[in-house]
Parts: C-alpha cells; sequence; structure tokens
C-alpha cells in the first residue's frame, strides 16, 4: 500500500462536499492555531506549503499569534511562513546528557526522521 497522507481528506475519503455545509473553504480555518509537541517539524515538506500548483492558496494570517519561530540548522526564519507560525527545540538536557548526535538531531526545530511532518501535517 503506498502511503498518500499529505492529501488527508482523500486519504480518508473524506466528501469534499461536506464543505459548503460548513460554511464553504473560503475561510476554514481562520483565526485557528494548534499546539503539536513532537520530534519537530519539516518545514520543506509540502503539507506545509502555503501554494502548491496543485492546490489554492491556504489561509496564512498568523498575524496574531504570539510564540515563537526559533530558527537554527535546515529551520529559516522563512520556515515560520504563516502555515506554520511557531516553532521551538528544546535539545540542551540531550546536550548535557551527551545523547544529541549531530548526525541524525539539529540544533532547531527541524524534524529529520519524519514523525513531526507525519503528526502534524493532518492539521
Amino acid at each position: 500500500m503506498e502511503k498518500h497522507t499529505t492529501h488527508t481528506p482523500d486519504f480518508l475519503g473524506i466528501s469534499s462536499g461536506a464543505w459548503p455545509a460548513l460554511g464553504g473553504s473560503t475561510g476554514a480555518g481562520e483565526g485557528v492555531v494548534i499546539g503539536l509537541v513532537d520530534t519537530g517539524i519539516n518545514p520543506f515538506h509540502p503539507s506545509f506549503a502555503t501554494q502548491t500548483p496543485t492546490r489554492r492558496p491556504v489561509f496564512t494570517e498568523g498575524s496574531k499569534f504570539k510564540g515563537t519561530c526559533a530558527t537554527g540548522e535546515r529551520f529559516p526564519a522563512s520556515a515560520c511562513n504563516g502555515k506554520i507560525v511557531g516553532a521551538q527545540y528544546f535539545a540542551r538536557a540531550a546536550v548535557a546528557t551527551g545523547e544529541f548526535n549531530a548526525s541524525r538531531d539539529y540544533a532547531s526545530p527541524f524534524d529529520a526522521d519524519g514523525h513531526g511532518r507525519q503528526v502534524t501535517h493532518p492539521f
């Protein structure tokens, strides 16, 4: 079975006919901020693009969010593009105990193994 989880409604078999009953897709999700704690996030994945050739632009107004967008290795300031409005990382304990492995871990919110993206993109 091939995974297509970047297209969650198709993957879950959710009818596109639900949008009109909910007021339409124009402002859907407007003002909603969802917080997740995970291994990180890959801001370059198509799921977090504000627009793609096959998808209309998404609502990207993040000015009301008062959080932090930490930058670092593979996570530039542009990663917080309005669809991702904040990101932080907490590596101090891993560094202090010698568990931080620079060959697989990043001193930034970037997720190298894909778990954070897999968990986050359905939202």
